[in-house]
């Protein structure tokens, strides 16, 4: 599936600090970080969820929450170790073998937070995610345009962007909301640290959320609950994705022939405070 989104230029000062005042950072720099956040929140998961187990000689538990990991992954599936039994969570790689995957209900999240800012009267919902090659930012958009659909919203002319799972990207990102002529008034972040940087351009913009602009993320991470205002956002099962890719770990172990399976687990919308009507006569 192609995502018709605007990429802001890697190497364009515009893609890594366009509000005044903020700190530059290279966007490889800014990449990497985001997967460190992601991979350590997601490993500490797996820990706790695994803590009390005793895994026999040579299994592994593989946590690959981006396409980073492809590479890595791909070499290890191809090595002549006869440890191979996987778990994978959070994030599919295309091109391994079957293995057992557990992944979070993106689409439904998608399609979750873009009906609900339909439902409160958006018209202009902009869609702000990740990098467009992960399958998870596929299905949040995939649900995001059936959502749109479903609310008789012509998709076409909506702003789409797309770039790392950082802060410092939803800083960027801003102005190229705010800078059509007629903006939208809604914007879908499929990402909680995207959002954050959002919030935190749109207080130095002197854009009002979600009085002017309404924010809408995705994830529910712990900093979610204590900006202002309180971030309306899907949460991710993150505790059940490891309680889970360990169960299906040991039963890979106990049965390495058993046909590889794929567990969906829902996701659900929390709301808050970042999201309202929109602004009169939009």
């Amino acid at each position: 599936m192609t995502l018709p989104l605007t990429r802001l230029p890697r190497g364009d000062a515009s893609h890594n600090a366009s509000p005044p005042g903020f700190p530059r950072l290279p966007w490889w720099r800014g990449r990497a970080e985001s997967w460190r956040q992601r991979g350590r929140r997601c490993q500490e998961r797996i820990r706790e969820g695994s803590a009390r187990a005793t895994t026999p000689a040579g299994a592994a538990v593989l946590l690959a929450v981006s396409a980073l990991f492809a590479c890595a992954v791909a070499g290890y599936v191809n090595s002549p170790s006869p440890a191979r039994w996987f778990t994978l969570t959070c994030e599919p790689i295309a091109g391994l073998p079957p293995v057992h995957t557990v992944v979070m209900d993106d689409y439904a999240g998608g399609y979750q937070a873009t009906s609900y800012l339909a439902a409160l009267g958006h018209r202009k919902i902009a869609f702000v995610s990740g990098p467009a090659e992960l399958g998870s930012v596929q299905e949040r958009y995939r649900g995001y345009l059936d959502a749109l659909a479903k609310a008789g919203i012509d998709a076409s002319g909506q702003v789409c962007l797309d770039g790392q799972f950082t802060e410092q990207f939803g800083m960027s990102a801003l102005p190229h909301l705010i800078a059509p002529a007629d903006p939208p008034t809604a914007a879908f972040v499929a990402s909680d640290y995207i959002a954050l940087g959002v919030l935190s351009a749109a207080e130095t913009h002197g854009i009002r959320v979600p009085e002017d602009l309404s924010v809408v993320g995705f994830d529910d991470i712990r900093f979610s609950q204590y900006v202002r205002p309180r971030l309306t956002t899907v949460r991710s099962p993150f505790d059940r994705l490891a309680q889970v890719g360990v169960e299906l770990l040991f039963e890979r172990l106990a049965d390495r022939d058993a046909p590889a399976r794929t567990e969906v687990l829902p996701v659900e919308l929390v709301v808050r405070e970042s999201a309202g009507p929109p602004p009169a006569g939009r």
